[in-house]
């Protein structure tokens, strides 16, 4: 019986080694599994915050571009808005005999610096001191110390028909056209409308599949006109 008790003792003696060695062994390669884990967690991460800020900055340069554009067309609009306010408040525009007068002959253009815009492929004139912006397809000219612009060049890929339908200026409720004439200025034929304010003018033409709209009131001063007359295409 002693020597059966021993023996069983032996025998648990080897399990325990065979469960320290087992033990020792985990010890010496779980750390392994927990690096190679670690590493795998880390390049998920990195994969999925990278896809996540490319989708993010792609998004906000999307909403950029677009707020951009929202804001050209909403400043368009506001100074279409200031020259319809101002028409009908009457600070702008003429008498009609001198809407209608195109003789240009009285005012000078000889000091006048040249603006040429390759891209929509015409050139004209316009007094030294006054200002110009671009907005897209269209130029504002604003002379010094003027509340609002003074003459506004349109261009459009349109036909004329559906550039004048299309134009600002006729967005006023009741607003109507009260004489609309053919006229040759600078070898240009025009279409020529005279607003019932009496106040405003607008001119259409086309070239090279193009519609311009030249658009001014002669309230103060005959000064449209003979902008307009220094007007050409340059191709």
């Amino acid at each position: 019986m002693e020597n059966k008790k021993e023996l069983g003792n032996v025998e648990d003696t080897e399990e325990i080694k065979d469960l320290k060695e087992n033990s020792a062994d985990q010890v010496v390669y779980e750390p392994r599994y927990w690096i190679i884990t670690s590493i795998a967690v880390l390049i998920t991460a990195i994969l999925v915050g990278g896809g996540l800020w490319w989708y993010m900055n792609g998004k906000i340069m999307n909403e950029t571009t677009e707020l951009k554009q929202k804001i050209s067309d909403l400043e368009n609009q506001i100074l279409s808005d200031k020259i319809d306010q101002d028409v009908i408040a009457g600070d702008v525009g003429t008498s009609e005999s001198e809407m209608n007068n195109d003789d240009v002959e009285a005012i000078s253009t000889s000091d006048w610096q040249t603006y040429s815009n390759e891209e929509f492929e015409f050139e004209m004139q316009y007094p030294v001191d006054w200002n110009i912006s671009e907005l897209n397809d269209r130029i504002n000219f604003m002379a010094p110390g003027a509340q609002d612009v003074s003459f506004v060049i349109f261009v459009s890929d349109e036909s004329i028909d559906q550039t004048r339908s299309s134009l600002p200026i006729f967005n006023v409720p009741g607003r109507e056209v009260s004489s609309e004439t053919n006229v040759t200025i600078n070898d240009i034929d025009w279409l020529k409308l005279v607003l019932d304010t009496q106040y405003q003018v607008v001119l259409l033409a086309q070239n090279n599949g193009k519609t311009y709209v030249a658009q001014y009131s002669t309230f103060k001063d005959d000064i449209g006109p003979s902008i307009v007359s220094t007007l050409k295409f340059t191709e």
